[in-house]
């Protein structure tokens, strides 16, 4: 996928698989176990460890 691809994606900006590569090397360099590729993604992984389990479940089952 190049650039002009990623944005006609509108707010959902996907990573290249290069860049996810990239980023994964650069945190195996540094000795990070989990690594979350994107601002966005952090956010939500971290929102998703403080919110309560049955709040996260109820909100799964929508989906």
């Amino acid at each position: 996928m190049n650039a002009s691809e990623r944005e006609n994606m509108g707010k959902f900006k996907l990573m290249s698989a290069d860049e996810v590569a990239e980023y994964s090397l650069e945190s195996l360099k540094s000795n990070k176990v989990i690594c979350i590729p994107g601002y966005r993604k952090r956010m939500i992984a971290k929102l998703i460890s403080i919110l309560p389990k049955s709040f996260y479940y109820k909100m799964l089952e929508k989906y």
